[in-house]
């Protein structure tokens, strides 16, 4: 009897989300040897999930509804802030939205950025989303702004700045949302106008110096107001996703 004991596959080792699912059967939830997510991680899995259902709602050749925007920052707010006490579970469903990402015919990068800025290794993907920053696009370059808001304690000065201050003196569109995250890479405001008093972009001089005297007056707050409006969005999404 033994030997045939000895002989059987060791049972599967599940994680929480397959222990849960009526799909699964292994391991018997032992305190001490299961790994227990935390709240946030149980909201990240079903924001991100959400994310996945809506995006699928939408064609190939399709925009996808805002509310898929919506999600994805919220999820990259939650993988920022908790990463550390996330089990495999997120990552796993970051892969499964990257696959539904690249299933749309155009601008794949645009969808599947977020879930992979979010994943550990996700370097590369932050140097992608430096030189988006500027991108002649103003719809593109409005995201990527948005994704370097809701990823902005991870963005390094040196590479940031000069792309969004570019934006300040060149633009059109966007101009604000430039100015205000860039303002928010800084400690303090009077550090950010001292270093953009003294930055020289290379085109659009006149107006770059006209535009900081404007947004200086107005204030940072003020720049930073849509950045803030749809961050109090997602939070809101998160928090209905607690009570789920």
């Amino acid at each position: 009897m033994n030997e045939i004991v000895d002989r059987l596959p060791p049972p599967p080792m599940l994680h929480w989300d397959e222990r849960e699912s009526d799909r699964y059967f292994g391991q018997l939830p032992l305190s001490g040897f299961e790994d227990v997510p935390v709240m946030a991680e149980r909201v990240f899995i079903r924001l991100a999930r959400r994310w996945h259902d809506v995006f699928s709602t939408a064609g190939s050749h399709d925009t996808p509804p805002r509310l898929a925007d919506e999600l994805a920052l919220a999820c990259l707010m939650l993988a920022r802030e908790h990463d550390e006490e996330f089990t495999v579970v997120p990552r796993v469903q970051q892969e499964r939205n990257i696959v539904q990402a690249c299933r749309r015919a155009v601008f794949v990068w645009v969808d599947s950025m977020p879930w992979r800025i979010m994943q550990r290794d996700g370097g590369w993907e932050l140097e992608q989303l430096y030189g988006n920053l500027s991108h002649h696009n103003s719809a593109l370059r409005i995201w990527a702004m948005e994704l370097g808001w809701a990823c902005r304690s991870s963005l390094d000065k040196e590479k940031a700045l000069p792309r969004l201050l570019e934006n300040v003196a060149g633009t059109l569109i966007g101009v604000q949302m430039a100015w205000g995250l860039a303002g928010a890479l800084f400690d303090t405001t009077a550090e950010f106008h001292a270093f953009a008093e003294n930055w020289q972009p290379t085109d659009f001089a006149n107006q770059y110096a006209e535009r900081v005297i404007m947004f200086k007056k107005d204030g940072l707050l003020a720049a930073q107001a849509p950045f803030w409006k749809t961050e109090s969005t997602c939070r809101r999404l998160i928090a209905e996703a607690a009570f789920m």
